[in-house]
């Protein structure tokens, strides 16, 4: 599997946004926002990783170890999600709308490039075969 030409596009105008935004909110006096686009941000990507090593790790399985691996990676991805806002809400001073507003944003981005990779891994699977 490769990333293509539209998603380094694609990560790459995710990257300049959220740096972008953060800078912004930073020298306007507002860091507390500027941090709490980058934790979103951050808290996403970190979801995406797992989530796309716990399917990528699944391809080769028979198909119930697939679903186990799939459905089990996404139920442990909320709950992380629920531990993170909790965590902000009850010990940070970090605004929580921004912060998931920015995780909720960044993490649809990152999901468009991890379904595309997974498309790309089955294609590849159908025409091997």
């Amino acid at each position: 599997m490769h990333l293509t030409k539209i998603d380094v596009l694609l990560i790459a105008f995710v990257l300049i946004s959220v740096v972008a935004c953060t800078s912004l909110f930073y020298s306007s006096g507002s860091p507390l926002l500027a941090t709490a686009i980058a934790t979103g941000f951050i808290s996403s990507l970190i979801y995406i990783v797992i989530g796309f090593a716990s399917i990528y790790n699944a391809f080769d399985k028979p198909s119930i170890v697939f679903y186990r691996m799939f459905l089990g990676g996404l139920a442990v991805r909320f709950l992380l999600f629920i531990i993170t806002l909790i965590y902000i809400y009850k010990c940070t001073s970090i605004p929580i709308i921004a912060f998931v507003i920015s995780f909720i944003l960044s993490y649809i981005f990152f999901q468009t490039v991890e379904i595309r990779l997974v498309w790309q891994k089955l294609e590849k699977q159908k025409s091997d075969q």
